[in-house]
């Protein structure tokens, strides 16, 4: 869980630099916590403990969060789930569009934005007349 991992950030770095343990292969540098940071900003993890700053967006977008619970309530409607399949891709666009989001984040958004349009191409497998 990288929120998780943020939040104790010191405490993992301490633990990777002790040489006694034999963890230094696992350190993170720099880049690397600033690549988890923003991975668990797309997945919404922790809110406002990573962008105080950002709450209001954060609170606004709860992406991931919001559309795992709203297709995993005991029956979704079809009404509901079309809205929400098209809210998650204009957000997995709009990561992937964003340069300031790591390379490899992006790549990650895009799979699962590849993913997601498989499904949605099931829900209309007649061509239209």
């Amino acid at each position: 869980m990288p929120c998780l991992a943020i939040t104790y950030r010191a405490v993992l770095d301490g633990l990777t630099a002790d040489r006694t343990l034999v963890l230094r292969a696992f350190e993170l540098d720099d880049e690397e916590w600033a690549i988890l940071r923003k991975l668990a900003w797309v997945l919404k993890v922790c809110s406002h403990m990573l962008y105080p700053r950002w709450q209001s967006l954060i609170l606004h977008v709860q992406v991931l969060k919001d559309a795992t619970m709203l297709f995993s309530c005991s029956t979704p409607s079809l009404a509901d789930v079309i809205p929400g399949m098209d809210y998650l891709d204009e957000f997995f666009a709009t990561v992937i569009a964003d340069n300031t989001v790591s390379l490899a984040v992006r790549a990650a958004v895009g799979l699962g934005k590849r993913h997601l349009n498989k499904y949605y191409g099931l829900t209309d497998p007649f061509p239209a007349c």
